[in-house]
Order: C-alpha cells, then structure tokens, then sequence
C-alpha cells in the first residue's frame, strides 16, 4: 500500500503550500483504507448443525478437539471440531472451495480440495502452518484442513487414507483419542 501512497503526489509547488494539510489527509486516508483491504480485517465464518452462520469471527485455535475463535464481538468461544458443519477462513481459497464441496455432498472433489489446503496452508512455522492474528493467536491451519479432510475420505470409503490423516490428527492433538 505504500507504493499507492507514495505515488500520490499533491505537488511540489502551489499546491502543497495552499493544500498541504488536505494532501497528508488525504494519503493517510489512502494508506488505512489499503490496510482494511488488505486483509488486516477477518471475516471467518463458522456454522453448526441448525444454527445460523457466526460471521465475522477470527480462527484462534485447534486444540482438544475443539476449535476455538472471537466473535465478530470479540467473545472468545469454542466447539467440538466435530460439531462444525461449514466454515469459511478469509483468505485461503482452496480449503474455502472444499468446505462448498463438502456442503454440496461432492465429497471426492471436497477431499481433492481439502488436500490442496494440506499441502498449501498459509504459511509455515517451526514445521507447523501457523497463521498468527493481530492479537498473537496462532492457529494451526495445516491441522484444521486434516481434521475437515477426515470425514471426506470417510464418506468416499478412502479408509486406509483416513486411517493415515488420524495418524496424523493425533500426532498433534492427542487429546481426540
């Protein structure tokens, strides 16, 4: 974004001594409306069997079997993993098109995507995909895809694939055994 607002010239004459003011507004506006575009803003969604989608919430963390996340109101909640029927994680298109896939009952092209999602998570930290939040929360992302990825390979008869995802699942979250 600073590269927009640094080709903003107001000029270097008359109209910076007459609008200079109105000039360092006028760039700052620009810059903090780059930084709301550019992803600082969360809107994750989250949904549970009959209930209406919480939209606006922020992924916080996997652990217990229980994902944990802050409200658009900023109230901390938590839910069995389990228990979630949809979610939507800003920014990271091939577990968002899985979760569509998943809902639609396309569990072969679900498994597909959530496979994507796996091998691409947002970004990795001392061997996990952590994606870290303008609180400090570190969400473990890679494992959030496994976990969505399970009933997939379940529903499609893929077990000795789910087998191998558990394997996996417990290896970072022992407390689901």
């Amino acid at each position: 974004m600073a590269g927009i607002a640094g080709s903003l010239s107001c000029g270097d004459g008359m109209i910076m001594r007459r609008h200079g003011k109105f000039c360092w507004e006028f760039r700052t506006a620009v810059w903090l409306f780059g930084l709301a575009a550019g992803g600082y803003a969360r809107a994750d969604v989250i949904q549970t069997a009959g209930q209406a989608p919480e939209v606006g919430a922020t992924l916080t963390e996997l652990r217990d079997g229980r994902l944990f996340y802050r409200s658009h109101t900023d109230q901390e909640t938590s839910l069995p993993i389990e228990q979630i029927t949809y979610l939507q994680v800003t920014g990271w298109t091939p577990f968002n098109e899985a979760e569509k896939q998943q809902r639609a009952g396309r569990h072969r092209e679900a498994a597909r995507w959530y496979q994507r999602a796996v091998d691409r998570p947002f970004r990795r930290v001392g061997g996990r995909a952590l994606k870290t939040d303008s609180a400090g929360d570190a969400m473990d992302y890679e494992l959030l895809a496994r976990c969505r990825l399970l009933p997939s390979l379940d529903q499609q008869g893929q077990w000795d694939q789910a087998v191998g995802q558990y394997l996996r699942i417990i290896e970072s979250m022992p407390e689901v055994l």
